[in-house]
């Protein structure tokens, strides 16, 4: 549930810098704007594809087994389907949902979604070290950037950010 800090600690900001009835506007906009079939499905093909395609040619280029692929060792537990889909909806709210459009005040698109990218993956900074940790951070800005893409093709609907992060998440744990 560490994961949800990014989302609570956007809405302790809105709640302190803003007037008082803007934190219930922040929520309620979160998911108003609808954001269409094809970018909700492309949520979820995309990361889909990603993780697919790279654990493919790295399984080629390695010449480590596909035979791994029935043997996954995630526990597909109810109970890790919720924290992984609680997790991503507290990290989407505060780095969609609030930092986003706060750089995107003042900066473009892109170097927002860079900074995002960036912030996020400094704040996975358990998951890896060294050489690692600077290949996580530049996946995070990369997914970012895809994400920011969604996200606004979607019309601002913060639900494509979700699925995009629930399902490379999902990915991930499934093949690593």
């Amino acid at each position: 549930f560490m994961q949800l800090a990014p989302g609570i600690i956007a809405l302790i900001m809105i709640k302190m810098v803003t007037k008082k009835n803007d934190l219930l506007v922040f929520i309620k906009g979160l998911n108003q704007k609808k954001a269409g079939w094809l970018w909700i499905g492309l949520s979820v093909i995309v990361p889909l594809l990603m993780v697919f395609v790279c654990d493919f040619i790295y399984r080629i280029l390695s010449k480590d087994s596909f035979e791994r692929y029935g043997n996954s060792a995630v526990t597909w537990s109810i109970w890790f389907v919720i924290a992984v889909m609680i997790g991503c909806i507290g990290e989407e709210i505060g780095w969609r949902g609030y930092l986003l459009p706060l750089f995107s005040e003042r900066y473009s698109l892109l170097l927002s979604s860079v900074f995002v990218g960036a912030m996020w993956g400094i704040w996975h900074f358990q998951f890896s070290e060294g050489f690692g940790f600077a290949l996580f951070i530049v996946t995070t800005i990369e997914m970012s950037i895809i994400i920011t893409w969604l996200y606004y093709k979607g019309n601002q609907n913060l639900i494509t950010a979700v699925i995009f992060h629930i399902v490379f998440n999902y990915c991930s744990q499934y093949l690593y």
